[in-house]
């Protein structure tokens, strides 16, 4: 997701979900199994700034606008398939 080549983690997408609605993303575990306590939040927006996608805590970069809409509108589409288990 973010330009430096290398994955987010599930805290960071968490983050930035949390500016739009905070509700669950579709195939990803729910936000409420992954219990993040304040500092492992503190500590993915350290890695989002890191990242370039924050200027600092309170602050999104142009890229982290163009990130943060990409999961917006992944939010909004609905999933083309689901693979269901026997």
């Amino acid at each position: 997701m973010s330009g430096n080549g290398d994955n987010m983690t599930l805290q960071e997408i968490y983050v930035l979900n949390s500016v739009l609605d905070g509700k669950n993303i579709y195939s990803l575990p729910l936000l409420s199994t992954l219990n993040m306590p304040q500092p492992l939040y503190d500590m993915a927006k350290t890695q989002l700034v890191k990242r370039k996608l924050l200027k600092d805590y309170n602050e999104f970069t142009d890229e982290g606008i163009l990130v943060t809409k990409r999961l917006k509108d992944y939010k909004a589409s609905s999933p083309t398939f689901a693979v269901m288990k026997p």
